[in-house]
């Protein structure tokens, strides 16, 4: 979805696709008594249609809340342990042979840490995927390789755990990227809002003597509609939206590595 879709209040939002849900069901409405009722007397048609659409809608639905509930689940665990990989990158990589290498290094992780919670993670939550900057990543991976050793068991140590947790941090910031675009793209995104279009439809060619009930019915329905795919398309992109991921996880290492700075 559009990042507007996002940016909006949730209650907007939901209310936003309810209202779109039930004036696709009252044109639905509008044709089955105006041209259905004549072709299926008996509703034998319609009912068939409507029940093979909200099968497999509720199928689909249901599947995507699992993914995407999933997804954001699998993403928070994700930044944590990206959060833990920075912890000990600072806390394991005090090199006694070279204390000011040490230091530039504990200076470029602070650099990195700040860069994703006061840059990183509010540009996600904007959308803008491709305005992260890389520069504090960069300088922190390009420090950690002019690591030099001196071949002594003490220096090689400390190297090993160096490049360790540095292979770490460059798999967990990757992983958690990758999450940034949802899994609702393109042609998948195109086929889910038109097999929601096509259940509103469906769900309001119902007939009905009284025009009142026959509303009361298709309301009702399109609030177990529109809130599922609120709900699907509101934790598709996990930056975003009023369930998110934030930056929590990063604040915290930083307050812990702060900590076992003074404590030295």
């Amino acid at each position: 979805m559009p990042d507007w879709f996002y940016e909006m209040p949730s209650v907007l939002a939901l209310l936003a696709i309810y209202v779109i849900c039930c004036s696709i069901s009252l044109i639905g409405y509008g044709l089955s008594i105006r041209f259905f009722r004549k072709f299926d007397t008996y509703e034998v048609i319609s009912k068939i249609v409507w029940q093979t659409i909200l099968f497999f809608s509720s199928l689909f639905i249901t599947f995507w809340i699992a993914i995407n509930w999933h997804n954001l689940k699998d993403l928070s665990q994700i930044t944590k342990q990206e959060s833990h990989t920075l912890e000990s990158l600072y806390e394991y990589t005090d090199i006694p042979e070279s204390p000011e290498y040490t230091k530039q290094l504990h200076q470029a992780i602070i650099k990195y840490i700040d860069s994703v919670i006061n840059t990183a993670f509010p540009l996600l939550a904007a959308g803008e995927v491709n305005l992260i900057p890389s520069v504090e990543y960069r300088d922190l991976l390009k420090l950690a390789n002019g690591y030099k050793t001196n071949n002594t068991l003490t220096n090689e140590f400390a190297y090993n755990r160096l490049m360790h947790n540095i292979e770490l941090l460059i798999h967990d910031r990757s992983t958690r990227l990758g999450y940034a675009m949802g899994e609702l793209n393109g042609p998948l995104l195109g086929f889910f809002l038109a097999m929601i279009c096509i259940g509103s439809f469906w769900t309001g060619a119902i007939f009905s003597r009284n025009f009142l009930f026959s509303l009361l019915i298709i309301m009702s329905q399109n609030i177990v509609m529109a809130s599922s795919t609120w709900l699907v398309l509101e934790i598709d992109k996990p930056f975003q939206g009023y369930f998110k991921v934030n930056s929590q996880a990063y604040i915290d290492a930083k307050i812990e590595i702060l900590g076992l700075t003074n404590n030295k």
